[in-house]
């Protein structure tokens, strides 16, 4: 069905066991994992 999957992760511990199944899925040949990372403050500069 797919072949090339797309996998948001935030590295987490069910992110990863999700990640160990992906395998299993009929017709995936390709997994891209990618992780955002948000570097901007939480809070308003001082």
């Amino acid at each position: 069905m797919f072949e090339k999957v797309l996998f948001p992760t935030d590295l987490s511990e069910y992110a990863l066991k999700v990640l160990d199944y992906l395998d299993q899925i009929p017709g995936v040949r390709e997994v891209v994992q990618f992780h955002v990372i948000d570097l901007a403050p939480s809070y308003p500069p001082a």
